[in-house]
């Protein structure tokens, strides 16, 4: 049985690979990053490995489940005093942005603006990131994941709150207790699912 447990530093790099490798095909990062699938693949572990680098300089908290010692599931989450918009979130992750190109850098940047919106105005905690390797998916790690989250925002009396562009992650967080809030529109037409649980 997966448990989840906290992220070393040492793990970071780990950890923005195998995100990478899970969101390389995920219909959010497509619509975001570059066009080239390993263009696209960099930019994902980039972005990620920023957000990994920061989160806990916000408030966030990230964790990991480990098989033979290594990092296989990952989820980065902000409780309702943590700044999941937080100029150190911003400045971590511009270079993987501006570094896939000004295309990629004004999605990007037209993304956070969409994903902000459907935010819940109460107090919350924010799950960003959870995904597991591809090699390691649909064997419970993503799930023990996602309820250590579940047990904080229970903990602390708050909703949990995320977003999905992938239309296959809605039963799944059906599952956990999430319903839609409300739908966007990401650059090039992908569409974006508010999913919260009280």
């Amino acid at each position: 049985m997966s448990t989840a447990e906290p992220m070393l530093s040492s793990e970071r790099r780990a950890v923005a690979r195998m995100f990478g490798d899970a969101f390389v095909d995920d219909p959010g990062w497509t619509a975001v990053g570059p066009d080239g699938r390993e263009s696209r693949r960099r930019f994902t572990r980039r972005i990620c490995g920023g957000e990994l680098w920061a989160a806990p300089r916000a408030g966030g908290d990230a964790c990991v489940t480990r098989d033979a010692g290594e990092p296989t599931a990952a989820i980065v989450w902000f409780g309702p005093e943590a700044r999941g918009s937080s100029p150190w979130l911003t400045i971590a992750q511009a270079p993987g942005s501006a570094l896939a190109g000004l295309g990629a850098l004004r999605r990007s940047l037209a993304a956070d603006a969409t994903m902000r919106i459907g935010h819940p105005r109460e107090p919350h905690l924010y799950v960003s990131l959870l995904a597991a390797h591809p090699g390691f998916q649909r064997g419970g790690r993503g799930g023990a994941l996602l309820e250590a989250a579940l047990a904080e925002a229970t903990r602390l009396g708050v909703p949990a709150y995320l977003d999905t562009a992938n239309p296959a992650n809605l039963p799944y967080y059906h599952r956990f207790g999430f319903r839609p809030t409300g739908e966007a529109t990401l650059p090039r037409g992908a569409p974006l699912w508010f999913l919260q649980r009280d």
